[in-house]
């Protein structure tokens, strides 16, 4: 058998060679290399849906306090001016001792650091008295509504303070409100939201001074 030319035996050595070479792949240091930037891109990643989605429940949750406490406010308030009724403080309620005020026949019934857990849980209802209020007229027990009551609060809510008071003469009238979403442990000294959990409580207060318009 014919031995091939020498040129011919080495051109066939480089290309086996060079075909070695191509099918080596990556080495162990490469690989460990990729993961590793594939690891802080994810995290990265990760890390920045999570804040997306704390600033999503966040603004969420001081929405809807703000939403319940505006309610309130506005409802009395137009009352005030335009029922024509009598304003005045209600005895408590019979058994679960709520506090109550009556604005014409519009009555509010309420319940101070009472936060809604569950479904039919009630801490702020209104209802409209077809015979109107008297001194006698009591604020509502929760665990029976009259009907056509209505609960301004949602859940994992809570009235943290609420004051409803004359102010001088004329017919002016004050409502301050404290609105809480959250636990009571998720506030401060202050009543103010924890830093630590900021994302899953939310404080609305507000105040202000309406006058009686219609008498």
């Amino acid at each position: 058998m014919a031995l091939k030319p020498l040129n011919e035996q080495l051109t066939i050595i480089g290309c086996t060679q060079m075909i070695k070479r191509n099918q080596t792949g990556f080495t162990i240091v490469e690989l460990a290399i990729a993961t590793m930037v594939f690891a802080s891109v994810l995290l990265l990643v990760t890390f920045g849906l999570l804040q997306i989605g704390k600033s999503f429940a966040k603004s969420v949750n001081e929405a809807r306090s703000r939403e319940a406490a505006n309610t309130i406010v506005e409802d009395v308030s137009n009352a005030v001016r335009f029922s024509g009724g009598e304003v005045f403080a209600l005895m408590d309620s019979p058994s679960e001792n709520n506090k109550g005020f009556c604005v014409g026949s519009r009555r509010y019934s309420y319940a101070v650091q009472k936060r809604i857990e569950n479904d039919g849980e009630h801490a702020f209802v209104v209802d409209t008295l077809n015979s109107g209020c008297n001194s006698s007229t009591r604020a509502q027990d929760f665990s029976a509504l009259a009907p056509g009551s209505s609960e301004v609060l949602g859940k994992n809510m809570f009235i943290d303070s609420f004051s409803f008071n004359p102010v001088g003469t004329g017919g002016f009238h004050e409502i301050s409100i404290r609105v809480v979403y959250g636990q009571e442990s998720f506030l401060d000294a202050s009543r103010q939201c924890n830093a630590d959990d900021s994302t899953y409580c939310a404080v609305t207060e507000l105040k202000t001074v309406v006058q009686k318009r219609i008498k």
